[in-house]
């Protein structure tokens, strides 16, 4: 069992290398759109690290140790290569 969207993706890959047009320009469209996808959802998640990290530096003496623990968490979410 694999995800509806994995097994699409692999089925326009094979349609796409033997050559069906359709097959490339839909596979295309898809990988542009969960890109950018993507992107929104890495942005965002920086956003928060900003705004996390400005309220930290702001109230030190307010901040708890499971807020800061969050906060690793979500840096950890951030996609390496995202950030080169």
């Amino acid at each position: 069992m694999i995800p509806a969207r994995l097994a699409i993706d692999k089925q326009l890959v094979i349609r796409a290398a033997s050559g069906d047009m359709r097959a490339i320009c839909e596979y295309n469209k898809r990988r542009e759109r969960y890109t950018f996808e993507h992107v929104k959802q890495q942005l965002k998640s920086l956003e928060l690290i900003f705004e996390a990290e400005d309220r930290i530096r702001m109230f030190p003496e307010d901040v708890t140790d499971e807020y800061k623990r969050v906060l690793a968490l979500l840096r950890m979410k951030i996609d390496p290569d995202y950030l080169l």
